[in-house]
């Protein structure tokens, strides 16, 4: 940018030169004035040279003339091209464009004005932006300036102009010159002019006449007119013409220098204004040279904060004000500057107040001459500001773009064409599209085909003016399903010119679904309160009946009309006040549930009903009226009461019934205990109630117990089934089971139970069985045993004697004694036999069976010993005596002593026996326990059948346990094999605890 200081410098500078050269007219008219006394001396002798060169001389003069003519008007043109530069990029600098009016009227006017000359200034496209002669031109072609007769010589002119070229040309010109038309020659002189970065073109156009002052100013010009006929009269004319050469010049000369005085004038005119204009300058302005500043206008030290004492001064570095990071960049492009390469585009630049505040600068550069030497001229705009606004903007920006795509509605817009121009995430979402499927199409495709006619409507509505439409319309997403979207849109209007339309849509598809499903619902629940088996009526707050259901009316006997604002007191029969004080409590809020009232009908009579009442609530949460139920419990009451008398009657039968009857609810837990239950376990209702039944099962059973119970169903239920239960006292009773499962109303089954003892009838029935077996084989025993006894007798009394037989050799000796050991063992088997037919009676007196136990194991005491046998005892010293056989019990003991050493011995060559005693109830226990394989559970019902042995041949009868048997049910007890030890044998004997029978009283006369 050209500044105003070098506008005024230029031109005194080209002045200047002009009169140092000698080139002013003051000078040439000095010059002029020798020559003409030497042309005085000669003008004789140079007649006839003359008149012989005047055509060549003319030519010569007048090439002159018109030379200076041209630099003038050079000079000016150039010079008012600058002056239209720094008006242009000063306005720039303000933020304003060019002002034509401004330049016309006020640069060209007076250029136009004080030279005699036409101006014409064009744009780069050839359009005249101001011309003085003609103004109905301006903002016409260049074309429509000259006429067809210039065209030829003046088109060519204006292209080079229009070019960007400078320089003068000439070209003639048709005038009217008094009253004739004749050609004038015209000069046009031209210059480029840069605007805000365009290039026009401005020109000067005067007759080349103008400059005939240049003609006269030479006396030569009178010789070179002269001809034959006319010398005399030339001669004297130039004698007229030398006499007054002084006075004549240096009146022009004055005149032209007046001129060029106002010229000046105007100048300085323009600079004092252009300095007023720079000054005032919204954008800071800074001339430098060599890195040195030479001029800052006001603005710049306002904004800066620097004083002119600051930086205008050699020791300031003009790039110390540009930021380190922008400043290698600036350095690089001011080099390139003077190079020559221009700065054509704006930059930004961060410069240094003097405080250390950052500015951000947007500067332009360009190379002017100041001072005769290059400089680089800068202005910079001060947009720190603005940058802060674009970034408030960037972050608004930034936020808008974040609020529109997480919008939980749809946001897109439409072109004019009704082609989507944009959507959020929300849209895309909704619809499935991808962007690059939406945007550029248009919507009809999307649009549900019977609801396309209403979207183009909408569409078209908003194209004739109507900025606001509310509808709704189907599309079809991406999977093709029809949605429903509800749409707000809006008009888009450009320089009042329909621009398309923003639409907010809200997928209503679902709303749409749930208000069908509400209004079913509420249609469904309409139908259900109208007809209910219920009387429901609904209250305002204060009690007063709004409207009641065909329940209420059938029940009350009132129609609904008729009821409306009824207090509901007025359907007791009692108890007005009571029902009045419960709806009060409604109405604040609360509930209450089956509260009874005796109410009444219309025609007078009364019944029972069971009220509940609610308080209905607005969305605030208000209560604005009461909901009540009520129920007619008449009917309700007269079963309940005959469900009474059941209920009564069926406990009494469970009550006192001769069977086990239990029952456990949907828990396991049990609830029904009747007293047989009681008598036979010992155990009280509320000891079992609430606990697991399986308690009274043997441990050993519960899990199979547990199985069959879960796999009870009311159609499969168990039958006759035995399972033992124990008692309190720990008695184990065998009772026979059937049970059911009940299916309660709550959905959940519970069990109920029927069982009867059935352990004596067992007892019995083994006893029995028993017996017969034992009696049948003591038949076949003792006739057996008859019959082998007698040959045995002889067997061993001829064998005994011939063991004293002297004849006999040692060795038939040993044969006779083996032979009456095996008739001894024999006779030992046969009296066995005998013993378990004939069924010894019992010899009982008080016994202790420690002391028996104790005596049976002295007898294998040794034996165990040598063996590795190890006996545990384990006795209970607390026994009280019982009434028993001992001598039978020891053989009882004995022999399962005998069988237990057996299976050790024969397992691993050792072991240990242990012998308990212990109180269980009204029994006494006798427990032998050893640590051998156990017995197989194959043979475990056949161990105390008679004659079964698992001994080798010649080591057992088969006898011992089945006469073990006979003897422990002889004393009323028991022997078992306890199945649940794992870890070898356990038999035990239960014995009762039985005192000597009182002795008989005498009764005598």
């Amino acid at each position: 940018m050209r500044m105003f200081g070098l506008i005024i410098d230029f031109t005194q500078t080209r002045v200047g030169k002009t009169l140092n050269n000698g080139e002013h007219p003051l000078g040439n008219a000095r010059r002029r004035s020798k020559t003409l006394k030497l042309v005085l001396a000669l003008i004789v002798a140079v007649v006839t040279i003359a008149a012989l060169g005047t055509a060549k001389f003319l030519d010569v003069t007048g090439r002159h003339a018109l030379e200076q003519f041209s630099s003038r008007q050079m000079l000016l043109v150039e010079q008012t091209a600058d002056i239209i530069s720094v008006h242009a990029e000063l306005r720039s600098a303000a933020g304003k464009g060019v002002d034509p009016s401004f330049i016309s009227e006020k640069i060209l006017k007076k250029l136009a004005d004080n030279t005699g000359s036409e101006v014409l200034l064009l744009d780069e496209n050839g359009i005249v932006v101001a011309e003085q002669s003609s103004p109905d031109l301006v903002g016409r072609h260049y074309g429509e300036y000259f006429s067809e007769e210039e065209a030829p010589g003046l088109r060519p002119v204006v292209e080079r102009m229009i070019s960007g070229a400078k320089g003068w040309d000439t070209y003639e010109k048709a005038v009217e010159k008094d009253g004739k038309a004749v050609r004038e020659k015209m000069l046009i002189a031209y210059a480029p002019v840069n605007v805000s970065g365009s290039r026009w073109s401005l020109g000067l156009i005067a007759p080349r006449s103008a400059g005939s002052g240049y003609f006269v100013r030479n006396p030569f010009l009178i010789i070179a007119l002269a001809s034959s006929r006319v010398l005399a009269l030339l001669i004297t004319i130039g004698v007229f013409i030398m006499l007054n050469t002084r006075r004549i010049a240096a009146k022009r000369e004055a005149e032209r220098l007046r001129q060029e005085q106002m010229l000046m004038a105007q100048l300085e005119e323009s600079e004092e204004r252009y300095k007023t204009l720079v000054d005032n300058l919204l954008s800071s302005v800074l001339i430098f040279q060599d890195s040195r500043i030479r001029f800052a206008n006001r603005r710049f030290y306002e904004v800066s904060g620097y004083t002119q004492e600051d930086i205008l001064g050699e020791d300031f570095n003009v790039f110390s004000l540009i930021h380190e990071e922008d400043r290698a960049v600036s350095l690089d492009k001011v080099a390139g500057l003077m190079q020559g390469r221009p700065i054509e585009e704006p930059r930004e630049i961060r410069f240094i107040k003097k405080s250390g505040e950052i500015m951000v600068g947007l500067t332009l550069s360009s190379l002017v001459h100041f001072e005769g030497r290059p400089a680089v001229e800068t202005v910079v705009v001060d947009i720190t500001h603005m940058k802060k606004m674009e970034q408030e903007l960037s972050s608004t920006r930034k936020r808008l773009e974040y609020l529109l795509d997480n919008a939980p509605v749809m946001i897109f817009s439409l072109d004019d064409m009704g082609r989507f121009s944009y959507a959020n995430q929300e849209t895309l979402r909704a619809t499935g599209y991808r962007y690059d499927d939406w945007i550029g199409k248009s919507f009809a495709p999307i649009v549900h085909p019977d609801d396309l006619a209403i979207a183009v409507a909408k569409f078209e509505e908003g194209r004739r003016g109507l900025s606001r439409r509310d509808y709704k319309v189907r599309i079809r997403n991406a999977d093709g399903e029809a949605r429903v979207l509800h749409i707000l849109a809006g008009t888009i209007w450009n320089d009042e010119q329909f621009a398309g339309s923003l639409i907010i849509a809200r997928d209503i598809t679902e709303q749409q679904r749930l208000e069908q499903a509400v209004k079913e619902a509420r249609d469904r629940l309409a139908n259900i309160i109208e007809n209910a088996g219920d009387a429901i009526i609904t209250l305002d707050s204060k009690g007063c009946i709004v409207s009641w259901n065909k329940s209420a009316e059938l029940m009350f006997g009132f129609a609904e009309p008729d009821t409306f604002r009824m207090p509901l007191q007025s359907t007791l029969a009692s108890d007005a006040s009571r029902l009045a004080e419960l709806l009060d409590r409604v109405a604040k809020g609360e509930t209450i549930r089956n509260v009874e009232f005796e109410c009444k009908r219309r025609e007078g009579t009364r019944f029972d009903a069971l009220f509940t009442c609610s308080p209905i609530r607005d969305i605030t949460g208000n209560v604005v009226g009461i909901s009540c139920f009520a129920k007619d419990i008449t009917e309700r009451r007269r079963l309940e009461g005959r469900l009474q008398a059941d209920k009564q009657f069926i406990d009494q039968l469970i009550e006192n019934a001769n069977a086990l009857i239990g029952a456990a609810n949907e828990r396991g837990k049990t609830v029904i205990f009747n007293r047989r239950f009681e008598e036979l376990t010992g155990f009280r209702k509320e000891e079992l109630f609430g606990k697991d039944p399986l308690l009274l099962v043997p441990e050993e059973s519960r899990e199979i117990v547990r199985k069959q119970i879960g796999e009870l169903r009311a159609d499969r239920p168990l039958l006759n089934i035995e399972i033992p239960i124990v008692t309190k006292g720990g008695r184990v009773l065998t009772v026979m089971w059937n049970a059911a499962s009940v299916n309660l109303p709550s959905g959940n089954a519970a069990v109920v139970v029927v069982g009867q003892d059935v352990t004596e009838q067992k007892r019995m029935q083994e006893e029995l069985v028993q017996s017969k077996k034992l009696a049948s084989i003591g038949e076949l025993v003792s006739g057996v045993a008859h019959e082998l006894n007698n040959p045995l007798t002889v067997v061993m009394g001829y064998s005994q004697l011939l063991t004293t037989e002297q004849k006999l050799s040692e060795k038939h000796h040993e044969m006779a004694r083996k032979i009456l050991d095996a008739a001894a063992r024999s006779k030992r088997i046969v009296e066995n036999l005998l013993a378990f037919a004939r069924k010894k009676k019992l010899e009982k007196r008080e016994t202790n069976i420690n002391e028996i136990l104790e005596n049976t194991l002295s007898l294998r005491e040794h034996t165990f010993t040598v063996n590795n046998i190890k006996v545990v005892r384990n006795y209970d010293e607390k026994l009280p005596p019982i009434y028993a056989d001992g001598g039978q019990l020891q053989q009882v003991f004995l022999n399962l002593i005998n069988n237990a050493f057996d299976a050790m011995h024969d397992s691993h060559q050792g072991g240990a026996l242990e012998v308990r005693t212990c109180l269980l109830g009204r029994e006494l226990m006798v427990e032998i326990i050893d640590d051998g394989p156990g017995v197989p559970e194959a043979i475990q019902e056949k161990i105390f059948d008679p004659f079964f042995t698992t001994k080798e041949v010649g080591k057992g009868t088969g006898l011992g346990m089945s006469l073990s048997y006979g003897i422990v049910k002889e004393h009323g007890g028991r022997i078992y094999l306890d199945k649940t030890h794992t870890d070898g044998a356990k038999f035990v004997v239960a014995l009762p605890l039985t005192s000597a029978p009182s002795p008989a009283v005498v009764v005598r006369p």
